[in-house]
C-alpha cells in the first residue's frame, strides 16, 4: 500500500482565482437585493435624506438610532408602571372627611 501514487490533473483542486462570485453576492446573507450601489434599503434611505454622505456614516447613524431606542426602552421598562398611591396629608386644624363629605371618626381609617 505504500507504493500507491495519485496523478493530479492540471487545474484540479481548489483555486480561489478560478472561483466566480457574482458581484451581488453577500457572504453573510446570500444574494442582496440592493443592486450595484451596495447597502441595504435603510442605509440608502439615510444617505438619500442627507443625514450621511456615505455608507459608513449611514451605518454609524443607524447604530446610534438603535442604541437610542434601546436606552429609551430600558428607561420605560424600569421607570414606568402603575402610579404610586399618594398619601393624603390632613390640613392641621381641619376635620378629616371622606369623598362624600362624611366626617371620619378619630382613630378609624
Amino acid at each position: 500500500m505504500a507504493d500507491v501514487e495519485f496523478e493530479q490533473e492540471e487545474g484540479a483542486g481548489f483555486n480561489p482565482q478560478r472561483m466566480h462570485v457574482p458581484p451581488s453576492y453577500n457572504v453573510y446573507g446570500g444574494f442582496s437585493q440592493s443592486g450595484p450601489q451596495g447597502g441595504s434599503w435603510l442605509v440608502r434611505a439615510v444617505i438619500k435624506t442627507g443625514l450621511a454622505r456615505d455608507m459608513v456614516q449611514a451605518n454609524y447613524i443607524l447604530i446610534g438610532v438603535a442604541a437610542l431606542f434601546f436606552v429609551v426602552s430600558i428607561y420605560f421598562f424600569f421607570f414606568s408602571g402603575p402610579p404610586r398611591p399618594k398619601t393624603i396629608q390632613p390640613i392641621p386644624g381641619s376635620t378629616p372627611q371622606n369623598d362624600s363629605g362624611v366626617v371620619i371618626p378619630a382613630g378609624r381609617p
